[in-house]
């Protein structure tokens, strides 16, 4: 997963203080999730002004495991059909045919093969309860 910053802007014009302050509030309220690197407030000739740079960070998927972690979802090995499980609950390293060495804990979070399958709609995940 990758992950590019954004800068951008944020500009507050109000005639009146109280409608300054106002809006100045608002804005800081809407922007609490995001990094503000400056803030300029100008106050003077009947106007108040001020401009607010904040960076704004874009996750982008590179795999489709990430986009599953988007959504908040994550399997683990023991919900994969692949899994050649001996159905012993000792038993927690199990052999599996698209794991890197051969071997995979249970608990051990799904491969990216896993998630390619289930996108595809090839594999349902197990419950728990089914291991």
């Amino acid at each position: 997963m990758r992950h590019e910053k954004v800068v951008k802007i944020a500009a507050i014009h109000a005639d009146t203080a109280e409608e300054f302050e106002a809006k100045f509030n608002n804005r800081i309220d809407e922007l609490d999730t995001f990094k503000i690197v400056e803030r300029k407030i100008e106050i003077g000739g009947g106007s108040f002004d001020a401009v607010l740079v904040y960076e704004e960070t874009h996750y982008i998927a590179d795999s489709v495991k990430d986009e599953f972690h988007f959504e908040g979802i994550r399997y683990l090995c023991k919900h994969c059909p692949y899994l050649d499980d001996p159905h012993d609950k000792r038993v927690k390293h199990c052999t599996c045919k698209y794991a890197e060495l051969g071997m995979t804990h249970k608990e051990q979070e799904a491969c990216e093969m896993f998630y390619r399958h289930l996108k595809a709609g090839r594999i349902t995940p197990l419950s728990d309860y089914e291991r």
